[in-house]
Parts: C-alpha cells; sequence; structure tokens
C-alpha cells in the first residue's frame, strides 16, 4: 500500500509497511513491505499520532516539544486593548479549531512584538509544542512555508529522509502529527492565505498567530479567523515605552524632549525603538540635541535609519518594494499631496490621470500593506513617518516623470474645488466675476455638497494656499483666498483665514493687482474683529481703502469703508460708525446691487436708533430673500438684529418670535458661532423681562458652544454675564465684505 492511497496528499515516494518486525519490533509491529517506493516508514511512526518518539536503527529515543517562538522585547509595552481582544479569541475557541488570530496595522507599528508576547503570556496552554515561522514576506515558487513545515517535523522527531518533498506533503504530515494536540504557531510576515493554510495544524485546541504583509482576508471564508487592527501607540504609551528605552532617570531629567521625541516618532514603536537605541550609544548626550536633528523632517527618516539592522526606512521599503508598479506611482503621488491631513480619491485621480477604478485598487493595496489608513469612505490618511517616506521616494526616484506637473494637478483640483463650492455657498458675492473675469465655475466634485466638501477639505485647501505661494503660483494663491472666504468667515476658522489671507495680500502685491490686494486686505481684517482686537481690525480695513480707491473699483471701497465702521461700533465709536456706515449705504445705493444694499442697511441698524433701525432691517430682510437664490443665511442675521432692537423698545414678544426664528435658521445651517450669538439675545431678553434664571440658562447654552468651538472673546463676555460683571446686551459686529 501506499502513502498515495491512504493520505493523498503525501504522494507516492514513501510506503507504509504492515509487516512483522524481523528484530526490535516495538508492539508487535511487522516489518514487511509489498510493492514498490522510494521510502519505507513503519506506519506505527505515522499513523500513532504522534512522533515525539523517534525510531532509528531500531532504537526510539524521546524529543523534547518544540519552543521555536523566540521571546518578546523586555521592553514591550500596552496594547491592552489588542491583548485583550486575542485573549477574547481564544476564550471563545473550542476544541475543534485551531484558533486563529491575525494581527494587522501598518509597518513599524509592533505587531510581531506584540504576536510573540501574547503567545509567551499564553506558553503553558500549549504544551505539546511552540512552533515559529519568519516568513519574511517571501513569494518564492515553492514558498518559504515549505521549508518552515521541514523544519516542524524534523522538530518533533522526524527522520529527514522520510519528510516528503512537497510543500503539500508536508504541510499534510504536521496536520497530521498535530491534530488533537495543543500546539502554537507563529507566523511572522504572512502575504497569502495560502501560506497561513500551509502551516496551520490540524483539527484541535491549538492556537495559530499570524501578523499581516498582504492581504488575508480570504482566510476567513474557510477558517474561522479573528483580525486585530494595531494603531500606533497613544501617546502616554509611547512615552512609558521610550522611557523604559532609555531609562526613568533620563527621561525624567528631560520631559520636553521625550514629549518632542514622541511627537516626532508618531507613536511607531519601531522609531521610538530607533530614537532610543541612538540615545543608548551615546549615554551621556542630551536627548534634546537629538531631538534638534530629528526636527528637521529632511533629515528625520535618515536619522532614523544609520543601523541596517533597527531602521525606519527599511521596515517601509519592505512594504513599498510589495507593491505593483501602478501602486508604488499611487504612493508616491500620496508623498507629493501639500499639506499632512486625510485626503480624498478624488484628489489622487486628478494628480495621477488614470481612471479612478485602477487609482482604487492601487489604494486598496496600500491600505492591505499598512502604509495608508482609510478613515472612512474614499478618505485616507498617511502617518507622519510614513508621509515623510513616500516623500523621499518621489523625490529620489522621480518615476513620475516630473513631480512639478503632478502637484500642480493637485493644486488645481483644490482650486477649481474651491471656486465651485465657494460660488454654492455664497452665489451672489461677485467678486470673483469682478477680479477674475476669466476664472469659470466647472463641473467638480464639491458641487454635490459645497458646504460639506469646503468642510472636510478645509485643512487641504489651506495646504494648497501654502504650496501654490511656495512654488510661485501667486494667481492661483489669489483665486483661492477670495473664493474660501465663505468657509473661512462662515465656519468662523479665524486662523485659517489670517495665514492664508496674508499671503495672498503679499501676492497680490507682488503681482500688482491693486484690487485683489484690497479686498484680501478687508478679508484679513475680520478674524482680528471677531478676537476681540478692533483695533488692529481697523487698522488692517484703514489700510485696504487707499488701494481699493486706486484700483477704480467702487464696491471695493464701500467694503472697505463699511468694516471700518464695523470696527467703530466694537471700539465703543458710535458717531464715527454711524457717518461710516451711512457712507458705505450712499455708496450701496449708488453701485446697485441688492445684496451689498442690504448688508449696508443691516450693518447701519446696528447703530441707528431702534425705529429707524427697524425699518432698515425690514429693508434688509426683504432684499436678502428677494435674491434667486434667497440669502437666507443674512436673513436669520436680520432676524437676530430685530430681536434685539425690539428687546431696546420692550416689544418682548416680538423679539421673541424673531429670535426663535433666527436661531431654527442657524441651528438648521449648523453654525455655532451665530447660535452663540442669537442664545445671548435670548438671555439679553429673558433679562429685559426679570426672568433672572433663564437669562443665566441661556448664557450658559451660549457659552458651552463658544467654549466648544473656541470663541474666547465671546466666551469671556458671556461668563461677566453670568457673574453679573456684564450687564450690557451684547453687540455682533460680524460683518462680510459685500458683494460687487
Amino acid at each position: 500500500m501506499t502513502a498515495g492511497d491512504d493520505l493523498g496528499t503525501l504522494g507516492a515516494t514513501f510506503a507504509l509497511t504492515c509487516g512483522d518486525w524481523v528484530s526490535g519490533g516495538e508492539q508487535g509491529w511487522p516489518n514487511r513491505m509489498e510493492g514498490r517506493a522510494r521510502i519505507a516508514v513503519p506506519a506505527r511512526d505515522v499513523l500513532s499520532g504522534g512522533l515525539r518518539r523517534e525510531h532509528r536503527h531500531g532504537q526510539a529515543h524521546t524529543v523534547a516539544a518544540p519552543r521555536q517562538v523566540p521571546a518578546p522585547s523586555r521592553h514591550f509595552t500596552n496594547q491592552v486593548r489588542v491583548l485583550a481582544a486575542a485573549d477574547q479569541a481564544l476564550a471563545a475557541a473550542g476544541e475543534d479549531g485551531p484558533t486563529i488570530v491575525v494581527f494587522r496595522g501598518p509597518p513599524g507599528v509592533g505587531k510581531r512584538e506584540t504576536a510573540r508576547f501574547w503567545l509567551h503570556k499564553h506558553a503553558e496552554q500549549f504544551p505539546d509544542g511552540h512552533f515559529h515561522a519568519d516568513l519574511g514576506a517571501s513569494v518564492e515558487e515553492n514558498g518559504l512555508e515549505s521549508t518552515k513545515l521541514r523544519e516542524f517535523l524534523l522538530a518533533v522527531g522526524h527522520d529527514p529522509q522520510v519528510v516528503p518533498d512537497s510543500a503539500e506533503g508536508r504541510a499534510a504530515w504536521f496536520r497530521s502529527w498535530s491534530s488533537g494536540k495543543r500546539v502554537a504557531v507563529s507566523v511572522d510576515k504572512a502575504l497569502t492565505p495560502r501560506q497561513v493554510r500551509m502551516l496551520a495544524p490540524g483539527p484541535g485546541p491549538s492556537v495559530m498567530v499570524v501578523t499581516e504583509a498582504g492581504p488575508l482576508a480570504a482566510l476567513g471564508v474557510s477558517s474561522a479567523v479573528t483580525f486585530i487592527n494595531l494603531e500606533p501607540l497613544e501617546e502616554p504609551a509611547a512615552r512609558e515605552l521610550f522611557s523604559r528605552l532609555i531609562g526613568e532617570e533620563r527621561a525624567a531629567a528631560e520631559p520636553d524632549a521625550v514629549a518632542a521625541v514622541v511627537r516626532i516618532c508618531a507613536g511607531f514603536p519601531i522609531a521610538l525603538s530607533v530614537v532610543g537605541a541612538l540615545l543608548g550609544t551615546f549615554p551621556s548626550r542630551r536627548i534634546s540635541r537629538l531631538v534638534t536633528e530629528l526636527d528637521d523632517e529632511k533629515r528625520r527618516l535618515q536619522a532614523m535609519s544609520r543601523d541596517a539592522e533597527l531602521s525606519v526606512t527599511a521596515v517601509f521599503n519592505t512594504a513599498y518594494q510589495r507593491l505593483s508598479a501602478v501602486g508604488k506611482r499611487c504612493y508616491q503621488v500620496m508623498g507629493l499631496h501639500p499639506g499632512t491631513a486625510d485626503f480624498g480619491i478624488d484628489v489622487l485621480v486628478a494628480a495621477l490621470g488614470l481612471p479612478e477604478y485602477d487609482v482604487r485598487d492601487a489604494v486598496d493595496e496600500l491600505v492591505v500593506v499598512g502604509l495608508v489608513r482609510e478613515i472612512s469612505d474614499d478618505r485616507y490618511l498617511l502617518h507622519s513617518l510614513v508621509r515623510l517616506h513616500a516623500t523621499g521616494l518621489a523625490e529620489s526616484t522621480d518615476p513620475l516623470g516630473d513631480q512639478d506637473s503632478v502637484l500642480a494637478r493637485m493644486l488645481d483640483f483644490y482650486r477649481r474645488g474651491a471656486v465651485s463650492a465657494g460660488h454654492a455657498v455664497m452665489p451672489h458675492r461677485g467678486w470673483r466675476e469682478l477680479l477674475f473675469p476669466d476664472l469659470r465655475v466647472g463641473n467638480h466634485v464639491a458641487a454635490r455638497e459645497p458646504w460639506g466638501w469646503l468642510e472636510t477639505e478645509r485643512q487641504n485647501l489651506s495646504a494648497a494656499v501654502r504650496t501654490a505661494y511656495q512654488q510661485g503660483d501667486l494667481d492661483q494663491v489669489c483665486q483661492l483666498c477670495v473664493m474660501l472666504w465663505p468657509l473661512h468667515e462662515r465656519g468662523k476658522y479665524f486662523e485659517d483665514l489670517i495665514r492664508t489671507n496674508e499671503l495672498g495680500v503679499d501676492a497680490a502685491r507682488q503681482l500688482g493687482n491693486t484690487g485683489v490686494a484690497a479686498l484680501l486686505g478687508i478679508q484679513l481684517g475680520f478674524p482680528y474683529l471677531h478676537q476681540g482686537d478692533a483695533e488692529r481690525a481697523y487698522v488692517t480695513f484703514s489700510a485696504a481703502l487707499e488701494p481699493a480707491r486706486a484700483c477704480g473699483h467702487r464696491a471695493l471701497e464701500a467694503s472697505a469703508v463699511e468694516s471700518m465702521g464695523l470696527a467703530r461700533i466694537a471700539q465703543g465709536m458710535p458717531e464715527e460708525s454711524i457717518t461710516l456706515l451711512r457712507q458705505n449705504l450712499a455708496l450701496a445705493e449708488q453701485i446697485g446691487f441688492p445684496r451689498r444694499t442690504a448688508l449696508a442697511q443691516l450693518h447701519l441698524a446696528k447703530v441707528e436708533s431702534p425705529p429707524v433701525a427697524l425699518q432698515l432691517l425690514q429693508d434688509a430682510g426683504h432684499g436678502f430673500l428677494s435674491l434667486d437664490p434667497p440669502d437666507t443665511y443674512n436673513a436669520a442675521k436680520v432676524a437676530l438684529w430685530q430681536g434685539r432692537r425690539l428687546t431696546e423698545l420692550g416689544r418682548f414678544d416680538d423679539a421673541e418670535r424673531q429670535l426663535a426664528e433666527a436661531l431654527a435658521t442657524m441651528t438648521e445651517h449648523r453654525k455655532p458661532f451665530d447660535r452663540v450669538q442669537i442664545l445671548e439675545a435670548i438671555g439679553d431678553l429673558a433679562g429685559a423681562r426679570a426672568r433672572v434664571e433663564t437669562a443665566r440658562e441661556r448664557y450658559g447654552e451660549a457659552l458651552t458652544t463658544a467654549e466648544s468651538y473656541g470663541f474666547a472673546h465671546d466666551a469671556e463676555r458671556l461668563r461677566g454675564k453670568i457673574s453679573g460683571r456684564c450687564r450690557s446686551a451684547g453687540r455682533d459686529v460680524q460683518g462680510a465684505p459685500g458683494s460687487a
């Protein structure tokens, strides 16, 4: 009888003998064989269910249970969630296993150390042997797993002369031997489900722990598999690991430098280990000296990759080399992407010039090997060290042919999106048509949900402004700053507005474009006004007045005058503010654009007497709602001011109706800054009615929102009202450069 007759996968390379022993036969097994076979093996050695007792030259000896899994690092830290998930998978396993646990995550995140730590923690539960196979992400023709299986079989006492030649035969022997036993198999850097299946023990209460280097999701089709994702360490755990690496006393001596190292290493254990090793080489060197070197992004990876045995670059290179040609190209494009925020699939499609389905396949590759993190549908993120690696590859190999053209396509994607979304959010603003008559609103993904797109891409859009400025594309800087006003002003992203518009003003001046310089100067003043620095706002607005007049556009002159009037309100200078805002209304009426006139009426109503103000507000509200499409946002601001002025006149019920209408609209529009103003006005109304507790509740609600969104100036004013230090009604001086 051949093995192929009974154990098909073993092949006809050996025969089972069933005759009597000539001599020394154990348990009376005969030693006869019929037919032909290359190798003869006593059936007892295969079918008795154990290879602990090896037979050579008629003598048996006991083989110790293998203990092949390397010990984990003595500095292993945290991963409490991950270890608990693996414990839960083991506890839920039955006797018909094996239990298979796969650890996933980006390169260098500590998958291997976590697997080893967990196995050593549970070592006593698997007394029949611990087996280890480091595949090194190998995809050789016969597979490194075949070599590892041979090592497994030899480790349990199998004669090397009888081990099958084929990988399938070795896998079958290992499954046969391990069936019913309690063994642990550790597989590091597995690329394919086949590799895992080949190395798996037979049915029984065994466990298999795998670290993923390639797509292993298909394992779940035929086996019960628990996939566990590892993320970079959070700050406390990263600090703990680094302190263990360099010594608690050394870490305690330079806490700020340790915090900087933790930030730079972005939670990657491999990076923390490299930096720890560097400091270990120089035990008397200050940590802060190394931090200075690591702070330079262009030198950071180089500093973390000096030792070939412990190199951040080498870890990332291993994952990169396994990518397809399109995957490598996509990875490098990600390295050229402006900014460090998450990004969408659409910008990659624009940059690569490839069909969307090809780009999606490439990004999926990157997600699987852990170089890219998928944070939501079609949104992806590179960890900071991975981004530096991708950037370095793009700059050093340049397979794209022209990095500048790739970057230009990404910047153009964001510019076109800003134009499309900015116009959709404020269709009547008019500055695009006046200052950039050739800048058209084209088809763009941003048009599907304009405000949502602007919010989602906010950090990328700000980064696009900076990158365009660095690239010397000053026209694009100016266009982006003008079209991003709806995002920055309505979203109250003051810091973004300041950073981008400072660059925009400088770009416009370099281009000699006084009109754009004036508009961006006006835009630049508003974050100062909202943050309580009315003097700086007034100076900024005043500086924009001269170029506004010089360019010949009366609309810009009116906007500068209007903004100066709003600053004077905040400075407590009512007479000057009335003069400026009346002048603004006269200019608006001469220009003849309905939205501009409505805005001028709204702003003047803030300082005129209540009866005059109410008429101005009524006209402004009618003007906003008569636009096509209606400007419901500014109409709600009109309702807010109607509520305030009605409160002053003692018409409390009418004021309450207007404020409730304004609050409903701003809540629907999700405008937290405006909700703060309205809730404060409702509190003022309650105070005017002597409803003190209601007033405090509304002020408290407004304060919570202000603190949550970082509106510090408003929060301070509200605290004063709650404590009784400030009893005057709040004054919203927010405004916007009027439409052309």
